[in-house]
């Protein structure tokens, strides 16, 4: 009982956390977001992009500046969606927003890869997706758990 009690509050914060960062950037940038115009289709990426032989999925909405990039937690289940876990913040945001959540590697929709990685992997294809879907800097990070 104890376990599952440690679990919920440990699962609450971090559901806390996401929801706290979220209502602080929204705030940060409410003054600067006032005067973008609402996102229409044509500020619509999504799909799968090639960074060096390796496909990673992107989906980006929205416009203003900075870009916010949401980065996932730990997904235990490899066919589960990272990105699919911001749906709804991204849906809140976009008016204001561009906002992009994207797959990591051996993640949801992108290519699975044999052997380990590390933190500057993730990176290193963080740098280069978002260099190869032409998603403009400056950038805010907006990270859950392991994200």
């Amino acid at each position: 009982m104890k376990m599952f009690h440690n679990q919920l509050l440990r699962t609450l914060s971090q559901g806390l956390c996401v929801v706290f960062t979220t209502v602080v950037l929204g705030g940060l940038f409410r003054a600067q977001a006032q005067d973008q115009n609402i996102a229409g289709e044509d500020d619509l990426i999504v799909g799968m992009f090639d960074i060096g032989g390796l496909e990673l999925y992107l989906r980006c909405e929205g416009t203003g500046s900075p870009t916010i990039i949401y980065l996932h937690g730990s997904i235990k289940d490899e066919q589960a969606s990272g990105a699919d876990s911001a749906l709804y913040i991204q849906s809140q945001m976009r008016e204001s927003y561009r906002f992009c959540i994207y797959d990591r590697r051996n993640v949801g929709r992108s290519d699975q890869v044999e052997g380990y990685w590390t933190g500057m992997t993730a990176v290193d294809d963080l740098h280069a997706l978002l260099e190869e879907a032409n998603v403009e800097p400056p950038y805010v990070f907006l990270a859950a758990s392991f994200g």
